[in-house]
């Protein structure tokens, strides 16, 4: 089934999961609400470091539509410097997919240390 949502609609969705996440790795006296175990800790990292993975691909793609839109006549700039933004905003946008990878390694190399932490009943 694919989802008819608008790539907007989709990345807001996305925004207030991760603002759903904070809320629920809070931690108020060694609780917090989304979290049991360690393990808990080990799955959410793995997610988020898939979710991070995926980022370059979609920054790729908004440039790939707006470069199909451009080559079709179909862009203006409110500034008259089109290129100058069409070349400002794909640099930035790669340096985001950049960014995206090194979150993702970072987030990778995290598992096998948190893969390591069990629970244990205090004393």
């Amino acid at each position: 089934m694919t989802d008819t949502r608008s790539a907007s609609e989709l990345a807001a969705v996305a925004a207030g999961a991760v603002r759903a996440l904070n809320r629920a790795t809070l931690a108020v006296d060694g609780e917090a609400p989304g979290l049991t175990y360690p393990g808990d800790v080990y799955a959410t990292v793995a997610a988020l470091g898939a979710a991070a993975g995926e980022l370059p691909q979609s920054f790729e793609q908004l440039l790939g539509f707006l470069d199909q839109l451009n080559a079709a006549g179909a862009l203006r700039s409110e500034r008259d410097a089109l290129g100058a933004e069409l070349l400002e905003a794909g640099a930035a946008l790669a340096d985001a997919a950049q960014a995206a990878h090194a979150l993702r390694g970072a987030l990778d190399r995290a598992l096998p240390a948190l893969g390591a932490v069990g629970h244990v009943q205090p004393a």
